[in-house]
Parts: C-alpha cells; structure tokens; sequence
C-alpha cells in the first residue's frame, strides 16, 4: 500500500514549512502596507531557515527535506523580499521609464541568482563552509537597507553586488552553537522590538550581518594563510 505524503514529513519539514507560511504572512502584510510587522515576519522566517538545519541534524531528514527547505526558502528568502523592495520603491517611479525597467532587471538578476544559489546548496556546501553568500545574509541585508531609505541608485548598485555574492565562489564558514544561539536571541528581539525602536534595531541587526559578510571571507583566508605556513 503507497504511503500517504503526509508520513514523509519530519520534524526539519515542519520548521520548513512555518518559514513558508512566515513568508506568506509577510506578504500578506506587505499587501495591507503593514512593512514593519512584514519585516518581523521575515526575520523570524531567517530564524527558522537556520534552524530547520539543525533539527534535520539532529532527528534525522526526510525524503522530502531538501525539496521543502529549498521551496521554503525561495518563497522567504527571494521572493517575498523583493516584493518587500518593490514595495518600498514603487512609489519613487512615475509610469513605465528606463529607471524603472533597470530597476525590474536588477530585481530579476538578483531572484535568478538566489535561484541558482539555493538550488546548489546541498551539493556545494560543507561541514564548515558556504560556497556564495548565504541568502539569508543578502536578503538582510537588502531589507535593513530597504528600510533605511537607501538611495535608489545605491540600492542598484547593492543588488547587483548581492546577486553577484550569491554565485560566487566565496567560502563563508558556518557559525558555531554560540553564534547561532547569540543570533537568534537578536532575531527574536528584533523582531518583538521593531516597532518600537526601529532605527536602533536595524542599525544593530546592520552591524551583525556587515560583521559576518566582511569577516567570514577573511577568517577563511587567514586559516588557508595559517595552513600555509605550518
């Protein structure tokens, strides 16, 4: 007798499955101009992409982990961020003009690059590394900056810089048990928090993920340096 889909589904898939729906709530909110309670919504779906990688770790993964995170996390971690951008943008365009088509391309270029970035994940990654920006650090990135009004040729230009990171063969390390503790403890502030102080939030949230984008790389680098001379 065939099983039912249903009993395919592991513990990692449930969290892969709430980051999608946190996603879809993010855009709903979007849709009803609730930007900052969408904000919230993303970066707890951020959370619950990392953690459904340590829960599969631990409990075992399913048939189905790899299609659902990779779903999941094309919904949360591209699709609706864009969206979260054109939001936020939209308003400084009148009709349809070169500016306005640049800006569709570059959103379009950086969605075909998460693409190709989550879609390799689990072929390219290793116990101690990321092949490429991971895309949960470009769409905080891309977020935070969205929020802090930005100007829009910055902006363009960080789109294409992110879409480029994200294909790139630039290896960042995985964080540790206490990074990733220290991590979420800021997320789920943050994302409680936002409302109230928002510029203090995204500042912070700014210097965690600027501090890993820039540091990951070199710690590499030092260890292939340190290798080297031993």
């Amino acid at each position: 007798m065939q099983q039912s889909m249903i009993n395919h589904i592991r513990y990692a898939d449930i969290i892969s499955l709430l980051n999608a729906s946190l996603g879809i709530g993010a855009l709903l909110l979007l849709l009803e101009n609730q930007v900052l309670y969408a904000f919230s919504l993303l970066l707890l779906s951020i959370l619950a992409d990392g953690l459904d990688g340590i829960v599969a770790r631990r409990t075992g993964k399913g048939p189905l982990g790899s299609y659902l995170e990779a779903m999941a996390d094309m919904l949360s971690l591209s699709i609706v961020p864009l969206f979260f951008i054109y939001h936020l943008y939209r308003g400084l365009f009148t009709g349809i003009t070169l500016v306005f088509l640049l800006f569709l391309v570059l959103l379009f270029f950086f969605f075909l690059c998460s693409m190709i970035r989550l879609s390799s994940f689990h072929i390219l990654t290793t116990d101690q590394h990321f092949v490429g920006l991971p895309a949960s650090a470009s769409t905080l990135l891309l977020l935070i900056l969205a929020l802090f009004s930005v100007d829009l040729w910055v902006l363009f230009l960080i789109l294409f810089l992110l879409a480029l990171a994200l294909i790139s063969p630039m290896k960042f390390p995985k964080p540790g048990r206490y990074i990733n503790s220290a991590a979420a403890v800021l997320f789920l502030l943050s994302a409680y928090l936002i409302s109230i102080n928002t510029n203090l939030i995204l500042f912070l949230l700014l210097i965690a993920v600027l501090f890993y984008i820039t540091a990951g790389p070199l710690l590499n680098f030092l260890k292939k340096e340190k290798k080297k001379n031993n």
